[in-house]
């Protein structure tokens, strides 16, 4: 079988991603099956006879997989995909938090800098930056112009957009600022996959991705990865992910293939309607005649938080190939903001996001810190008209 590194060159990338997303694993295909297979054995014998065996030195050069702990074929092609759409190699995880953990396992910095609680940032990551902190002392300070408690060998880890208001940051500002420390910049691109942002080729060193969101897109797959130019830490991890257990099953690999077949119709679409809802909510805060046209009491919606609404100039410098479709907006009163979670017609309320079906969510549900007025939307691929004549009934009725 080819080696997933046998691929992974620029060449490989060079096609167009819709048809490099469909085309990128053809090489790995085991059989003449145009849809791919689904293999859920755990083991695979050993190939060779008496005379040819020859043991494996370390885990993660194998060029055939023996033990699906490690590696199997339903995983090096998704792989391969995503590989394409990410134009760097990769590796994938069973979760988005698998991914953030191997990789601060591998880096093992002294400190790292994130966004600050209450402001923003995945609340996951949090999470496992404590339990690094149990057991290797790991700190934490916050992300600001001069991250000053970073130096050589730290991390700065930066999401943008941010979670959950959507806000994004300056990726190459960071960039320099990790290079002058010689410190690594992590950027979680989780809100914003290429091609709406390539958070690699604005200077990240490693990109971090919920595949679970848009890539996997279908709200049936539980997955993360990391990326990277650098082939070797890549190898490395994956050799890493044999020892940590956290592989992703064959049936999620299967499932996310599946998904990233569809990716960039799929992320037009959401970027198209996460602009249109944006700014639609955007003006009804806005434009008291606009809002009154509908309906709407002036001051229901107090702000809206999206990167089409940001002024400085880095965000279209990052964001070169569309927008992001999840976003935060703030309400005047924690009763209007649960009622508006609750009676949307077509939005599930529901954390999460990047399906294919709209989501909202009212951000107290899971974040302790968060305003009580902060909701949380996800906009999905279905019609912008109806989504915006959804919002504008709910926003209507609070007002009457």
């Amino acid at each position: 079988m080819t080696e997933p590194t046998d691929y992974m060159t620029d060449e490989s990338f060079s096609a167009n991603m819709s048809t490099s997303v469909l085309h990128a694993d053809d090489p790995l295909a085991l059989e003449n099956d145009v849809g791919p297979a689904l293999h859920l054995s755990t083991t695979y014998a050993y190939p060779g006879t008496a005379e040819s065996l020859k043991p494996y030195q370390s885990v993660g050069e194998e060029s055939f997989p023996y033990y699906v702990r490690i590696a199997g074929n339903n995983c090096d092609r998704a792989e391969a995909a995503l590989s394409s759409v990410l134009k760097a190699p990769s590796v994938l995880y069973g979760s988005g938090l698998a991914a953030v953990y191997s990789l601060l396992a591998y880096l093992n910095p002294k400190n790292i800098a994130i966004h600050k609680p209450g402001f923003g940032g995945y609340s996951g990551t949090v999470g496992i930056i404590k339990r690094l902190n149990r057991l290797t002392g790991l700190r934490t300070s916050y992300i600001d112009k001069t991250c000053e408690q970073i130096h050589e060998g730290d991390v700065i880890w930066l999401e943008s957009p941010m979670n959950p208001l959507g806000i994004v940051f300056d990726i190459h500002y960071y960039k320099e600022l990790a290079k002058k420390k010689g410190a690594v910049l992590v950027v979680d691109s989780t809100f914003a996959p290429p091609p709406v942002q390539d958070a690699l080729a604005l200077g990240a060193d490693y990109v971090v991705h919920s595949v679970t969101k848009y890539l996997g897109g279908h709200t049936d797959v539980l997955a993360g990865a990391t990326a990277s130019y650098n082939k070797s830490a890549i190898q490395t991890l994956k050799g890493d992910r044999a020892y940590l257990g956290s592989i992703l099953h064959p049936q999620q690999c299967y499932l996310l293939l599946r998904s990233l077949r569809t990716y960039p119709l799929r992320i037009a679409r959401h970027s198209e309607n996460g602009y249109l809802v944006a700014n639609h909510l955007n003006k009804l805060a806005t434009d008291p005649n606009f809002a009154a046209k509908n309906g709407i009491d002036k001051g229901l919606i107090l702000e809206v938080y999206h990167d089409s609404l940001q002024k400085e100039d880095f965000v279209s410098k990052n964001l070169t190939g569309g927008h992001s479709s999840c976003f935060g907006f703030l309400v005047n009163s924690e009763k209007v903001a649960r009622h508006v979670c609750c009676d949307l017609r077509y939005f599930h309320h529901a954390t999460s996001l990047g399906g294919v079906e709209s989501l909202v969510e009212w951000r107290k549900m899971t974040d302790p810190h968060i305003d009580p007025r902060l909701i949380r939307i996800s906009i999905g691929i279905e019609d912008a008209n109806d989504l915006i004549q959804d919002l504008n009934r709910v926003f209507a009725a609070l007002s009457a």
